[in-house]
Order: C-alpha cells, then structure tokens, then sequence
C-alpha cells in the first residue's frame, strides 16, 4: 500500500454551485496526448459546455465542439473556478492523479476513468466523483448527463482496487 500525504490533509467543503439554471460545465486540465483521453473526451462531449486547459498539441481544437473553450496552460486555482466537474478521462493506467487531488481540494467533483490511480487519488483526497468504462466514449457520454448531485465522496461504483490488479 502507497500512503500518500494528501490523505491527511482538511478535506475541503462541497462548492456549491451558484448559476442555476445553466449548463454544467466540464473541464479538463492536463496534457493534450491521446493517453490522457483528450480524443476520447471531445467525441463524448456532445453539446456540453467544456473547458480545456493545458500543454499539447494544438490539433485537438480542430476537433473540438463549438462551445469549447482553450485555455492553454493556466493555474489550476482559476480553472477550477470555471467549471463545475473536472473530467479526466485517461486511456492509460495512471499511477496516481494529481489534478484529482487538486479539484478536490478546490471542491470541484471528478468524472474518472475506472483506472486504479485515479480511483485512489479521488479516494485518498476525499473527492466527490464517479467512474465510467476507461475508453468507452458511450460510457463517458452517459456519465456526462448524470447530475452534480451523483457525485459522492467514496464512490461505491467504483470497483475496489486490490494491489493485484494494478
């Protein structure tokens, strides 16, 4: 077992949102690589609002929709006040999710990919967050339509991870 610090850290309170009415917006902040789910991410989308930030290859904006917003590489402190879930959506088996444990110490829910570092960074941090079928665009699509509110701290549809399986 890894013990990470950022398991003895405050956990921080639930953001609450303050536009009603208005779309939930998704965000994603990391490299733009294929292994990071960038793709993957911009085919599931659909009409979402949407927030990118990060270093990459700047081809991803010809495939993304209209209500895209790029950012570039910025601070994680003012993107997270831009949306409402950061979505990171990793093809590969991350080791562990840093920019997890930062939206939940920012307050911001995560929509993971069900690899085994991402689901123990959200746990060990105290996110609220959900899992979908790494590299299933149907899966993250429909997991993009389910409300803020589904998202909890210790998700139980997440499948326990076991030192076995990594």
């Amino acid at each position: 077992v890894v013990v990470h610090p950022v398991s003895a850290a405050q956990q921080p309170e639930p953001r609450v949102r303050t536009r009603t009415g208005a779309a939930t917006t998704f965000g994603y902040l990391g490299r733009l690589t294929e292994e990071k789910g960038v793709g993957l991410l911009l085919d599931a989308i659909g009409d979402n609002p949407l927030v990118v930030a990060g270093d990459g290859d700047g081809a991803w904006k010809d495939r993304a929709p209209e209500q895209g917003q790029w950012r570039g590489w910025m601070e994680p402190g003012p993107f997270f006040d831009e949306i409402d879930v950061l979505v990171v959506p990793s093809a590969w088996r991350e080791p562990f999710g840093l920019v997890v444990v930062e939206a939940a110490r920012a307050g911001v829910p995560v929509l993971v990919a069900d690899q085994p570092g991402l689901i123990e960074a959200a746990r060990v941090s105290g996110a609220r967050f959900r899992t979908f079928a790494a590299n299933d665009a149907a899966a993250l699509r429909a997991s993009l339509e389910m409300p803020v509110r589904a998202y909890t701290a210790g998700d139980t549809s997440a499948p326990r991870v076991d030192i076995a399986d990594v």
